[in-house]
């Protein structure tokens, strides 16, 4: 950091052109996303035409690129010999749509439309759909801005071939292309498996968690490879367009249009095999130029939508189609995680810089890669209530393998049986758990109107117990508490918009940049504010659980409607049907996953609680949705607390830690809230004994920050000294004194040739509290760092100082684990402001504790 700083006075003014995804990205049916994709390229047996097959995203896709238009064959990517399969077979005339603009039939589809495409010798003439395939494949007359042409199609591949012939003919049946598409052993209907590695009965069904608008997704389970026999509806009963089927998977395309979190049905032979949920995420690229010369840069920004209400992290495959024209910024093949925690609202936005290798136009492709979102399978299938059945092998007595009856290994609980005589249940396993609320963030500030102003909240939490069989033998916790924002309006202070307090957006309570961790002892009474217990006791497998009805209720200073006692009055009439569902799920074994246990409140038995006009200022809870009219009401979410859940949920991050859950509520536009509820889950009786606190730890060490800007790249290096404190057990570590980092004078020579002496400060303006793995050494820490210079004074807006926001780890690229004191952590992150705005950074801290923590 003492490095002259001369170049940080030019910075390039970037003009953002917007550009789909799409305009990069191959179409999603042609060619579809290149995650993990495999291309083989042939020519056309007699007029040379290129042929390419692609296996991605659940395909097998052979495009044949004829001089009027290209035909596309989209097979499953797990043909088997003795499959029966279905698949779609798509014209694209090259002028159909200049020929639609001008009134014109599309002569190029015109033309295509007499082809034949023929799979393993069966042949598929390219013309008009009928009947119901038009419900499955889209025909154009269903969409006027469609100039394609889409046959759905069944073949049968033969037993004991390891490849099947596509080829493509034209009107007078003279070949014009072939591709030969590899296919595997003899396949087998797909079946699922227990615990103990027994076949289902009845089968399961898988649907993907998270997907890409406009993208193929697959559906695994058993099918009849038959197009006609599923169905795929997708968000307000939106047909899924069919791509291809085998018995073991379905391909469908993610609606273009769609995107956020919404409902997936798969129909099999007329019944509901799976009803799940389903992320739909959009992905908008945008470049500054289009065309770079060798050595120019330019900035790439990746903008994903459909993010609202994230739970995990998701990924995104970043790839440069174009090597031999510009490099990428990270590596030409790249994964972006994207962590609830860095979702704004809605939307995640990074940038990426691109130079020139070569004069010319560039190819980006920005894809959701399902398999490494780190968001598990949903699907349906057997009754949850009911034990598994096995499916036992053919024999003599049995040829066709049907199910006997015999005793399934694993028990009505969801346990294994014993194998030393008669079945016997286990018995069911018990522990203690806590449920502590460790703080919020302020997504987004309340939409006050005209008379906008900061945020102040309450809470009004509902905690009860519940039995097996729906009966509730107790309420635990209800009403609200105090009220935080600005004082003395509020009795706590918290926000940053005065000295008073108030929250607005990107603010955190208890802790501004971390309210996630927990850093202040906890409180059980029940007008107390964050960090405070709702829940603390036993819970017994398949025996009782607890409820959680978590919110956040915006304070405007007016009551008279009285919205909370509305709301309270509303709860206590659900109550009992809200205990019946809970006791299903005790009951029924449910999913592995945050969404089988943290649900709406309308798919539990809670009805909406209030009702309240647009622009009337109220005490409301945040999170309100229209409910028709000009009326917007609310219907709270429900954490449940099983064995299983409390157990699951203790030991997973959700993108901010292990034990933490995050709850979201989000206004509907009118109103504008965005909250983020952070609850802590953690067993209690197994807790190892905890270190007492370690406050006073100095660290010492060297830091190194380097910048992806031309004129100031680096590396600039400079001594650390911190005072840090290690509290809970030691697993939360808060920088506690920062120790400005100010630079020796260095010249600055102006254009008129005057020199300036410049001393650079850098200082600790956000963050410095982080999490560490005392089993690991794995350490966390968000910052912000702050650089001024002192020739402000002298050149004012030209030298305005700059931020830089990142978090420090030691799992980064270079970090090294605490081990014996020492420690290496890495970070990297966007400057806002200043000489370095826009640019990148990266800064690298090695150092060591002392005494050891």
């Amino acid at each position: 950091m003492k490095k002259h700083l001369k170049e940080l006075l030019t910075i390039t003014i970037l003009i953002t052109v917007i550009l789909s995804a799409n305009v990069f990205a191959f179409r999603p049916i042609s060619h579809p996303p290149t995650v993990g994709d495999d291309k083989s390229l042939s020519i056309g047996a007699d007029s040379r035409l290129p042929v390419s097959t692609v296996t991605a995203s659940g395909l097998s896709t052979t495009t044949f690129d004829t001089l009027v238009g290209t035909v596309t064959v989209n097979l499953p990517d797990d043909l088997a010999a003795g499959d029966t399969i279905s698949g779609t077979v798509i014209a694209e005339g090259k002028n159909a749509p200049e020929d639609k603009a001008k009134g014109q039939s599309p002569r190029d589809l015109d033309e295509l439309s007499g082809y034949v495409v023929e799979v393993a010798e069966q042949q598929t003439p390219m013309k008009k759909p009928e009947g119901n395939q038009i419900d499955f494949c889209k025909a154009p007359a269903s969409n006027t801005n469609d100039y394609s042409l889409t046959v759905c199609n069944k073949w049968s591949i033969p037993e004991g071939v390891a490849k099947i012939p596509v080829v493509l003919k034209d009107k007078a049946g003279k070949i014009l292309a072939r591709a030969d598409v590899p296919v595997g052993p003899m396949g087998n209907i797909a079946k699922a498996e227990t615990p103990s590695g027994t076949s289902q009965y009845p089968p399961k069904y898988f649907t993907p968690a998270v997907g890409q608008a406009g993208k193929p997704i697959s559906i695994t389970g058993p099918f009849d490879g038959d197009f006609g026999s599923t169905k795929v509806k997708i968000g307000d009963q939106t047909m899924a367009k069919f791509l291809a089927s085998s018995p073991r998977k379905m391909v469908v395309e993610s609606p273009r249009d769609l995107k956020g979190v919404n409902d997936i049905a798969v129909e099999y032979k007329g019944k509901t095999v799976a009803n799940c949920t389903y992320r739909s995420v959009s992905i908008r690229l945008a470049a500054d130029k289009l065309n770079l010369m060798k050595g120019e840069q330019t900035n790439l920004t990746v903008n994903v939508a459909g993010l609202i209400g994230l739970l995990s992290p998701v990924s995104v495959q970043l790839t440069n189609k174009s090597p031999e024209t510009v490099g990428m910024d990270g590596g030409d093949s790249q994964a972006i995680i994207i962590s609830p925690r860095d979702v704004n609202g809605d939307n995640f936005t990074t940038k990426r810089t691109l130079t020139g290798v070569k004069a010319g136009g560039f190819s980006i492709t920005a894809v959701v890669d399902p398999s490494k979102s780190d968001q598990a399978d949903c699907g349906g299938g057997a009754p949850r209530d009911l034990p598994i059945t096995p499916v036992p092998e053919p024999s003599p007595g049995n040829p066709t393998g049907q199910p006997t009856g015999r005793p399934s290994p694993i028990d009505a609980d969801g346990n294994p049986r014993t194998n030393d005589g008669p079945g016997r249940p286990v018995s069911p396993m018990r522990a203690r758990y806590r449920v502590t609320l460790n703080g919020f963030t302020v997504n987004r500030v309340t939409n006050h109107g005209l008379l906008q102003r900061p945020d102040a909240v309450t809470f009004n939490p509902n905690v009860g117990r519940v039995n097996a069989d729906g009966s509730r033998p107790s309420n635990i916790l209800s009403g609200d508490t105090n009220s935080i924002g600005m004082t003395p309006e509020n009795a706590v202070l918290g926000g940053s918009s005065s000295p008073n307090g108030g929250l607005q957006t990107r603010d955190g309570f208890p802790t501004q940049t971390t309210p996630w961790l927990r850093t202040l002892p906890r409180s059980s009474a029940p007008l107390t504010i964050p960090p405070t217990i709702y829940f603390e006791g036993e819970i017994i497998q398949n025996t009782n659980a607890a409820w959680i009805i978590p919110n956040i209720w915006s304070v405007d200073g007016r009551s008279d409607l009285d919205l909370e006692g509305a709301y309270e009055s509303q709860l206590r009439r659900d109550l009992d049907a809200l205990a019946r569902n809970v006791g299903r799920i005790i009951r029924g074994p449910q999913p592995l996953e945050l969404a089988s246990y943290l649900k709406p409140g309308n798919t539990m038995g809670l009805n909406n609680t209030i009702s309240l006009a647009m622009g009337v200022m109220q005490d409301r809870p945040v999170g309100m949705q229209p409910i028709g009219g000009n009326r917007f009401g609310f219907t709270p979410q429900v954490l449940v607390l099983t064995f299983e859940s409390a157990e699951f949920m203790s030991r997973t991050s959700f993108g901010f830690g292990r034990g933490i859950v995050p709850v979201r509520y989000v206004d509907t536009n009118e109103f504008g809230a965005d909250y983020t509820l952070y609850f802590q889950v953690e067993r209690t009786d197994t807790l190892p004994p905890c270190a007492e606190s370690l406050t006073g730890a100095s660290a010492t060490g060297m830091a190194v920050l380097e910048t992806d800007n031309s004129r100031a790249r680096g590396p600039y290096r400079s001594a650390i000294d911190l005072t840090v404190s290690f509290t809970e057990c030691r697993g939360t570590v808060r920088i506690t004194n920062f120790t400005p980092v100010v630079t020796d004078p260095y010249p600055i020579e102006l254009p008129n040739g005057t020199v300036l002496q410049n001393r650079t400060t850098v200082t600790l303006t956000g963050g410095g509290t982080g999490t560490r793995d005392l089993s690991t050494g794995r350490i966390t820490i968000p910052v912000t760092l702050h650089f001024a210079h002192s020739v402000e004074a002298d050149l004012g807006p030209l030298a305005l100082p700059s931020d830089l926001t990142l978090t420090l780890t030691t799992e980064g690229s270079g970090g090294q684990r605490l081990s014996n004191g020492s420690f290496v952590l890495v970070g990297s992150g966007q400057f806002a402001r200043g000489f370095l705005g826009n640019s990148n950074g990266n800064l690298t801290v090695t150092g060591a504790f002392s005494p050891r923590p």
